[in-house]
Parts: structure tokens; sequence; C-alpha cells
């Protein structure tokens, strides 16, 4: 699964990125927004719920509302039906305020690509090694052209065996995080 995210919303039609031909479209409606619409419920209900001037993830954790409790179900439902599209050939496509534009969505082969690629060894990205672009599949290919491309982009490589792979461009150069997920 490749979930891709590049553009600023702004007035109008909702666009993908260029070099990214997006099969299945959505239009401008309230349900292609709603994962933001439930993140800032949640965020708005934490913050009603104290003094502090910021919340942060112990007053989510510590919160009992049954209001938050069926906001966070929602926002696993939202995650499954993102998930659902991605089973589709193709990447999803979300826009930086996590507006689901469409899927089934394409990276171009014609984008170049990138000399370099750097796995990062810290949460910043400054330490890090140079990899081969010949370990990975299509894929992360498609990400690593996307990012180099559209450089304020994220790309996020789900992998069938669990893991997870955020690819981002820092100083003009391709750097990954890898995640595992799993027991």
């Amino acid at each position: 699964m490749l979930l891709v995210a590049a553009i600023a919303p702004g007035p109008g039609p909702l666009v993908a990125p260029d070099n990214v031909n997006v099969k299945y479209r959505f239009d401008d409606s309230e349900p292609t927004s709603r994962y933001r619409t439930l993140l800032l419920r949640i965020l708005d209900r934490l913050a009603g719920a104290t003094t502090n001037p910021s919340v942060d993830w112990s007053d989510f954790a510590r919160n009992t509302n049954p209001d938050l409790e069926k906001l966070e179900q929602s926002v696993f439902e939202m995650s499954r039906l993102i998930a659902s599209l991605a089973a589709t050939d193709g990447a999803v496509v979300l826009d930086k305020r996590f507006t689901i534009l469409g899927f089934g969505a394409e990276v171009s082969g014609d984008l170049p690509v990138p000399i370099d690629v750097f796995r990062a060894l810290d949460l910043e990205g400054l330490v890090r090694e140079q990899t081969s672009m010949e370990d990975v599949g299509t894929r992360h290919r498609a990400a690593y052209r996307f990012v180099r491309r559209h450089p304020h982009g994220l790309a996020i490589v789900i992998s069938q065996d669990g893991g997870v792979t955020f690819v981002a461009n820092r100083n003009d150069e391709v750097v990954f995080w890898e995640q595992s997920v799993g027991p």
C-alpha cells in the first residue's frame, strides 16, 4: 500500500499532485475530509477537559469520556476505510489536511529516479546512511520519485510483511524512516 500527500488545500476543486494519475477521484464533500474532522474533534474534547495551555498523549490516555472513545473508534473506522482503498492497485492520495483526493493512483514512471536515497537513523533524519534503490520494490521506488518531485510531500509505504516506511524530502535529499508493526 502506498499513501501520498503533497498538496496544500486551496479554493476550488480538489487537485491531485502533478505526475500522479488518480484513477478514482472523490468530490469535495464532507466525507472526504472526515478524518481531519474527527482528529479536530478529539483535540477539542481534550482541550475542553483541561486548563493547561496544550494537550498531549497523556491527556488522551487519561481521559475516560465516552464521547472521546466513540471518536477514537471513528478514527479507526476511517483508517480501515483508507486501508481498504489501498487494497486497490495504486496509491491512496491525501492532501495535507487529510482530505482523501482519490485512490488507485499511479506515480509517474517518467519522474527522475533520485541519485541518492538515505535511511534515517534518528527521528529528525540528521543521522543517516546511504542505501541502494536496487534493494527495494516498486512501491518504495515510486515513493522516492514522488517525494523527490514534491519536496513538501510525504509518502507512506506499507509492505505486506508489516513494515511501514515514511519517505520525505530533507534538504533536497530523499530520506526514509523504517518502522515495524506487529507483535
